[in-house]
């Protein structure tokens, strides 16, 4: 992504997450293959690169995985989500993928920023 407008210039930002549940016997290969597309994030102009978790604890169960990516604006999100759809390998490993796969989704989260800006015309001491 070149000289694009950063998160912190909006003052709010938005997350894209993959969450995956796989076969928890199909651990190994899920994730020889989720290495595939990180291989792919690495060598591609139009991809974005995420970045990747294995859940260890939570309500999830632990066969769980998520891919997230930070994007200045959800036209951005919408943008490489387009861009997944429509690369001819990211989808050819993700057919392969999806054998594996019990359930996904895909989750998107706005920041919220609570820095409360300073106003020289407002009185910022107060008295209780």
């Amino acid at each position: 992504m070149a000289d694009k407008t950063t998160p912190e210039d909006l003052g709010m930002s938005y997350i894209l997450r993959l969450v995956q549940r796989y076969h928890s016997s199909a651990a190994q290969a899920f994730l020889e293959l989720e290495a595939e597309f990180k291989n792919l994030e690495d060598r591609s102009r139009e991809l974005v690169p995420g970045k990747r978790y294995q859940l260890l604890s939570e309500d999830e169960p632990v066969n769980t995985f998520v891919w997230e990516c930070e994007f200045a604006t959800l036209d951005e999100v919408q943008v490489a989500l387009k861009k997944m759809a429509d690369n001819p390998i990211h989808t050819e490993l993700f057919e392969k993928q999806m054998r594996y796969i019990v359930e996904a989704r895909t989750e998107i989260y706005e920041t919220i920023d609570f820095k409360q800006k300073t106003d020289s015309t407002v009185a910022t001491d107060v008295v209780i």
